[in-house]
């Protein structure tokens, strides 16, 4: 026959075992509560985030449309107030009642020069003019000169006697082009200058000698 005591301590060891299992479990079951709780918040912060972020993203835009939209006169006003202010209604209503049909805002808000164009075909005709010319669009007569090209010139204009025949060529009746006429007349130029300083030199050399003969 069993020992009583000996049963009572297992019943109790059982009991023991079988409360620290249900104490582990509702711990695990707590932690897991918590962590579900502490990750709905961060998930509940974040969308509070996006949605502020988006708020004021809307706000910017919405902010810059109406600095765009509103459009300011002369007088500091917004053009939409200085037609109240001035006629009396806006200007679409203004359009409608003096000419009896709606005419486009566009239209009616449309600002001219002094020589009577509008301002837009103003605009335009500048663009146009403005437009940039290839190479091959200009005059013969106006076309650049290369820089091997200039090379090649400055070497045959350097030759002893044809290189100067050659320079009153072309400055007068030898080329079209405006760019090499001024570059053989520039050349010229410079001899002539030259040419002038070396007899300013002699003329100042016999002087001087002349001066030690009557005075040395």
């Amino acid at each position: 026959m069993a020992d009583p005591f000996e049963q009572f301590k297992e019943s109790d060891a059982a009991i023991e075992q079988a409360r620290q299992t249900v104490e582990a479990q509702e711990a695990a079951e707590a932690a897991a509560a918590e962590a579900a709780r502490i990750a709905a918040q961060e998930e509940a912060a974040r969308r509070a985030a996006e949605q502020a972020e988006q708020a004021r993203r809307a706000q910017e835009a919405a902010a810059q449309a109406e600095a765009a939209r509103q459009q300011y006169n002369q007088y500091g006003q917004p053009q939409q107030q200085y037609s109240e202010a001035q006629y009396g209604q806006p200007q679409q209503q203004y359009s409608e009642a003096q000419y009896g049909q709606m005419q486009p805002q566009t239209q009616t808000q449309q600002q001219y020069n002094q020589y009577g164009q509008p301002q837009q075909q103003q605009t335009q005709q500048f663009t146009q003019g403005a437009s940039f010319m290839s190479e091959e669009d200009l005059p013969p007569e106006y076309r650049p000169v290369s820089m091997w090209g200039y090379v090649g010139y400055e070497v045959l204009f350097s030759l002893p006697v044809v290189g100067l025949v050659l320079m009153f060529i072309f400055s007068f009746s030898g080329t079209d082009n405006a760019n090499l006429k001024n570059f053989a007349r520039a050349k010229l130029i410079m001899i002539a200058i030259g040419v002038a300083l070396f007899v300013v030199l002699i003329v100042a050399a016999g002087a001087f000698d002349l001066f030690e003969e009557l005075f040395g």
